[in-house]
């Protein structure tokens, strides 16, 4: 992890993408989903979105996580691809906020240069789908990706990884970012 005073002189880097359940999810009538990984605190946030691109919501939303976590009025670079509605999501999101917001776009086709955010994504599809085959098994139905239980489950299974996937320095991304042990029950 980088030290508080290279934080501050450095910022911190925060990925954004769009993902699908699956890769093979990717399919125009599909919801996408917006994750957001960062890479000091290792934490994930995910929201299904109605479409890609700028909305007043989701631009507060990404605002108020990243004021949230810790960083209103730091510097802090933000990365992505450059897929057009993600550029113009990162541009409204930095003019939201308080604090300089460098956007870094990653190469096309240099898929290794965005890597972070791609094993974020991973993680996050294979969590989901955990937790979606476990209330399937419990429940004795399928969930539908386009039910309001799938859409909740989405940043649900963000909280569960922030909460308690334990990293190599002993301590989660909740404990990261506010100081604290998560009290809750897993």
């Amino acid at each position: 992890l980088v030290e508080s005073s290279d934080r501050e002189r450095l910022g911190v880097t925060v990925h954004m993408d769009y993902a699908f359940m699956t890769a093979e999810d990717a399919e125009e009538e599909m919801q996408p989903t917006l994750v957001i990984y960062d890479d000091h605190t290792r934490a994930f946030w995910a929201l299904g979105v109605e479409q890609k691109g700028v909305t007043e919501g989701i631009v507060k939303y990404v605002a108020g996580v990243l004021d949230q976590s810790g960083y209103q009025g730091q510097k802090m670079a933000f990365k992505s691809d450059q897929e057009t509605s993600i550029l113009a999501l990162k541009k409204a999101v930095s003019a939201e906020r308080v604090g300089e917001t460098v956007p870094i776009e990653s190469p096309v086709r240099a898929s290794k240069s965005n890597g972070r955010m791609e094993n974020a994504v991973k993680i996050w599809q294979e969590q989901l789908r955990t937790i979606k085959h476990d209330v399937e098994s419990r429940f004795g139905k399928n969930i539908e990706v386009d039910s309001v239980l799938f859409s909740w489950l989405i940043p649900f299974t963000t909280e569960i990884l922030n909460k308690f996937k334990i990293g190599t320095d002993g301590r989660t991304a909740y404990e990261r970012i506010t100081g604290h042990v998560c009290r809750h029950e897993q």
